[in-house]
């Protein structure tokens, strides 16, 4: 068959527009981080198994401490950072979260904390099946309510090299630099909320590469979420039979594991986490 000469244009187009489809985004990281204090630290092995066989994404840690600090290293990917003089560790573990995915350009990322159990494949990974891959996803944009200028840590996603650009990182040698800068602007336990909230809407593409899940899909099931947080070294409440149905989505463990290891250890099995 012969083509005509506007046949060929619309073929050349269709192929040109073939090669830069998008395509949605995929998760293959959760980032987490910890210094060496035992009430975070001690979680690494317990919240890393749970992300690998309940999520099916590789755990990767950003480790704040001396080079003598020993850790499972055979769980996930770790990196180590010194401790940097003037910064506390904790605040250092905190913001290197929205830092550590430019390690990782061309992965799916999100951030979690490592005191906090996820519970269902379907809430962090179905739901943004459809959303493209040059998105930065902020799952629960309305936690704090619709004008409180912060966003939650848990949970925010996207590919390393977005989180890369919009946190203007030019190579990773420089998150050092980065994190001192940020931890000179005295804003105190919700530093990372604080400064993940102001550079995403003073980003110049949040208005088209931001994609808030609460505008679509509104305030998720507060039943659906293990939440201690009022009281960290208070007992979980829930029922066996729905988190062996996948009812729950998350979990906020009281600290530290190794006191409520039976409890935790009871959990993660009907979750079916071994």
């Amino acid at each position: 068959m012969k083509l005509t000469s506007r046949s060929y244009v619309l073929c050349i187009v269709a192929v040109i527009l073939s090669t830069y489809t998008i395509q949605a985004l995929k998760l293959d990281r959760v980032i987490l981080a910890t210094n060496n204090n035992p009430l975070y630290i001690e979680f690494w092995p317990y919240v890393a198994k749970a992300w690998t066989q309940l999520i099916g994404i590789k755990p990767t840690l950003a480790l704040i401490a001396d080079e003598d600090v020993k850790i499972d290293e055979s769980l996930g990917d770790v990196i180590r950072f010194k401790p940097l003089p003037g910064v506390p560790d904790g605040l250092y573990a905190q913001v290197i979260r929205l830092l550590l995915p430019a390690y990782f350009p061309n992965d799916g990322c999100i951030i979690s904390d490592i005191d906090q159990l996820p519970l269902q494949r379907s809430y962090f990974v179905n739901t943004i099946a459809s959303v493209p891959d040059n998105q930065f996803i902020v799952y629960n944009n309305w936690c704090y309510g619709k004008t409180t200028p912060r966003y939650p840590m848990c949970y925010v996603a996207a590919k390393g090299q977005v989180f890369k650009k919009l946190f203007d990182i030019q190579t990773v040698e420089d998150i050092p630099t980065i994190v001192e800068r940020w931890a000179s602007m005295g804003l105190g336990f919700d530093t990372d909320e604080t400064i993940l909230y102001h550079t995403l809407v003073n980003w110049k593409f949040y208005k088209t590469e931001c994609t808030k899940l609460n505008d679509t899909l509104g305030l998720l099931d507060k039943r659906r979420i293990l939440d201690n947080r009022k009281a960290s070294s208070a007992p979980l409440h829930y029922k066996p039979h729905l988190v062996r149905k996948n009812f729950y989505v998350d979990a906020f463990l009281p600290r530290p594991y190794s006191k409520y290891k039976t409890e935790l250890d009871n959990l993660a099995y009907l979750a079916g986490i071994r």
